[in-house]
């Protein structure tokens, strides 16, 4: 059986996106019911008083923010596109482990017109989704918009 700290490990890095579900013969389920048993609070808690306030805290905070669920492929491919930019200060946050995930989407919908993830901010401003973000990152258009943006 495997140490209690090691499964803290891993479950650290499923959270974090770095391990997928396909890499593992664990669920997600099991990842979530191990952090829900063994820890006091879950990984990326919200902190704020409301939702609105979480999300514009991060988004006002750094300057690149992606809302994103560990699972969903779309978002893999905008975060995997942005990994690679090497960018300052990117911020993904795994709405999966948030136990207020359906409200934080509620707001989002308000803000951006989708609760679908990713929803990918740049210097506070609803920037787009995976499809966009991905074609941007490719094309170059997104570094314009970045630098831009940052002035």
């Amino acid at each position: 059986m495997a140490s209690l700290s090691y499964l803290f490990y891993l479950t650290s890095l499923f959270f974090l996106g770095i391990l997928q579900p396909s890499h593992s013969r664990l669920s997600y389920n099991f990842f979530y019911d191990f952090w829900s048993k063994y820890s006091f609070t879950l990984p990326f808690k919200m902190t704020e008083k409301t939702p609105k306030d979480w999300v514009d805290g991060l988004v006002r905070k750094h300057k690149v923010v992606v809302f994103s669920k560990s699972y969903c492929p779309y978002c893999t491919r905008a975060k995997d596109a942005l990994k690679k930019l090497n960018l300052e200060d990117l911020h993904v946050e795994e709405l999966d482990s948030n136990s207020k995930m359906d409200e934080v989407q509620d707001y989002l919908n308000k803000l951006t017109g989708a609760r679908s993830v990713p929803r990918v901010f740049v210097n506070g401003q609803f920037y787009g989704d995976s499809t966009k973000t991905v074609s941007d990152v490719e094309s170059g258009k997104f570094m314009e918009y970045y630098k831009k943006s940052d002035l």
